[in-house]
């Protein structure tokens, strides 16, 4: 899981650590890794701040936010996978985030800031979990064929791993540092 996580991260750049480039043919898929994380992202990451910061987002929604002028219902569709009319704005988030062009490092600190939602810039357990959960979930949306979809208790160990790396412990409230959470995707 580590590996996909990683790998998700660095697939905007088409490189990982001198792997082969990853063919993305898919128009949807496309889009996301056509996306330049400095100015399409934190674009999206401003309008989003200045919404309100919404969870769930309707097919109008979706449109205001992201802006997308061609396939929006087709992008939509994409995330809206248990098709009760609204998709959940962390995995979509996660995908633009992910998949950009841009920074490794930049692009956690992105991430970062999408779950720190007491802006400290540092992590709980639950923070973490959500991060895993919808950047895994997200790009399973999107790159099915290339990601495969992860269950609830591999992100809790995966989650855990992270605590269990710097010996800190979710049930006392530790948090982890964005550092540390570099260092940790990284590794």
């Amino acid at each position: 899981l580590k590996f996909v996580f990683r790998f998700v991260f660095a697939m905007g750049n088409k490189v990982f650590g001198g792997a082969r480039a990853v063919v993305v043919t898919d128009a949807i898929a496309l889009h996301y890794t056509t996306s330049d994380l400095r100015k399409d992202v934190s674009a999206i990451l401003g309008v989003w701040h200045t919404c309100g910061l919404p969870l769930k987002l309707n097919p109008a929604e979706f449109q205001e936010l992201f802006g997308l002028v061609v396939d929006a219902e087709i992008h939509f569709e994409t995330f809206d996978t248990n098709s009760d009319g609204c998709v959940d704005v962390f995995e979509v988030l996660m995908v633009y985030i992910a998949l950009a062009k841009g920074d490794f490092e930049e692009k956690l600190r992105c991430a970062v800031s999408v779950f720190d939602f007491g802006g400290t810039n540092d992590l709980g357990y639950d923070e973490v979990a959500l991060l895993l959960a919808a950047t895994t979930r997200g790009v399973h949306k999107v790159l099915s064929a290339a990601v495969t979809d992860v269950d609830d208790r591999d992100i809790q160990n995966f989650a855990a791993s992270l605590f269990d790396r710097y010996r800190l412990l979710p049930s006392e409230g530790a948090r982890v540092t964005l550092d540390q959470f570099t260092v940790w995707a990284r590794g």
